[in-house]
């Protein structure tokens, strides 16, 4: 295997998963000279497996659109994506029924015309850093370019679990890794507010192990708040299906509403992201009466547009309490401000403290009292 290097190294996940592991297993990593066009250069560097954060593929996805836009094949290529979600499970298993089998042997010419932008050699990607919608891992499914998505902690050396090409399922963080199972000495539980441990519910998953770190180094006092007889609190929230993970929101960033209701702002955000005009989203509305979004729009000229019109389609099945009510548009979050790690992820608390006026204002623009 090749494997693509394009994450930072001080990060744990790109410091093991790119470097050291790629090293016991004998296998090439492939430094980019320029990470600021990689793109351009996929096919060169032959690559067979790609370590992607959500932003990553959705600059991929955008690519592609945009290539079978030009080609004036948007309407065939939507045609191709319906085909695929008839054709693959959840688990992978393809749909036996022949006309399905048959209309997917249609498209596998246009399939063939996207391939290449990865190299010939591209097997999969693995996804990590951040939660990672559904529809863009079926997405990659329908044109056989797969997403294995993974989670993990730095505090847990990284990786906890992974879906791989032979176990996997869609919308799932993967099965649990051996370090983590009972006979290697491992543990993993589900922690309920009122401190009811388990694995038959959602709740905080906590992990103990020897992947789980000693401590924060020079910081005890932060330690002892994330480890506790030998267990860390990871802060997601999650649940166990079929031995598959899946995570449904970090615990610091629930909101409350007025009216009593909660939700996890991640899953309405990452369907806001399935939109191309929209780069970045952020729920807001602890303590409001309704939640409403903050965006970041990649056409400018799109700016004026009705947006809650705009994105409703893609938040049909959710709740009311947890469609926006309203959206505000922000200048683009960027590393360099500190709105967004380098690894994509937005910094919540960075963007209330350089947009918090603004977003007050919006706020109490739609009839929200303000503490």
């Amino acid at each position: 295997d090749r494997l693509l290097s394009m994450l930072p190294y001080w990060h744990s996940f790109a410091l093991v998963a790119e470097v050291v592991m790629v090293m016991l297993a004998g296998a090439c990593t492939i430094i980019p000279k320029d990470r600021r066009d990689f793109s351009k250069n996929l096919p060169t560097f032959k690559a067979s497996i790609i370590l992607v954060v959500p932003r990553m593929l959705s600059l991929f996805k955008a690519s592609i659109e945009k290539a079978m836009a030009d080609k004036g094949a948007t309407e065939i290529f939507k045609a191709c994506l319906e085909n695929a979600n008839e054709l693959f499970s959840f688990y992978g298993d393809e749909n036996e029924d022949p006309k399905v089998q048959e209309t997917r042997q249609l498209f596998e010419p246009m399939i063939a015309q996207v391939r290449p932008f990865f190299g010939e050699n591209f097997r999969f990607f693995i996804g990590g850093g951040a939660p990672l919608d559904i529809e863009y891992q079926r997405f990659f499914q329908a044109l056989d370019l797969p997403v294995f998505q993974g989670y993990g902690l730095t505090e847990s050396s990284p990786v906890i679990s992974c879906n791989s090409p032979e176990e996997y399922k869609l919308g799932s963080s993967g099965k649990v890794l051996s370090w983590l199972h009972e006979q290697h000495g491992g543990h993993i539980v589900f922690q309920k507010e009122d401190g009811e441990r388990g694995i038959g519910f959602e709740g905080e998953l906590l992990v103990k192990g020897d992947c789980v770190m000693q401590g924060y180094w020079g910081h005890q006092d932060e330690s002892a708040k994330t480890i506790e007889n030998g267990w860390l609190h990871t802060g997601d929230m999650g649940y166990l299906d079929e031995g598959f993970l899946y995570l449904t929101g970090r615990q610091s960033n629930l909101l409350c509403l007025k009216g009593g209701e909660k939700l996890h702002p991640e899953a309405v955000e990452d369907k806001l992201k399935n939109h191309p005009h929209v780069s970045e989203a952020m729920i807001i509305g602890e303590g409001c009466k309704n939640v409403y979004a903050i965006l970041n729009i990649n056409d400018e000229t799109k700016a004026t547009t009705n947006w809650k019109q705009e994105l409703a389609p893609l938040l049909s099945e959710l709740n009311a309490y947890q469609k926006p009510k309203n959206y505000l548009i922000l200048p683009n979050f960027s590393v360099e401000e500190g709105t967004i790690t380098p690894t994509l992820k937005i910094r919540r608390k960075q963007i209330w403290q350089l947009h918090g006026e603004v977003i007050n204002n919006f706020l109490q623009q739609n009839s929200e009292s303000i503490s």
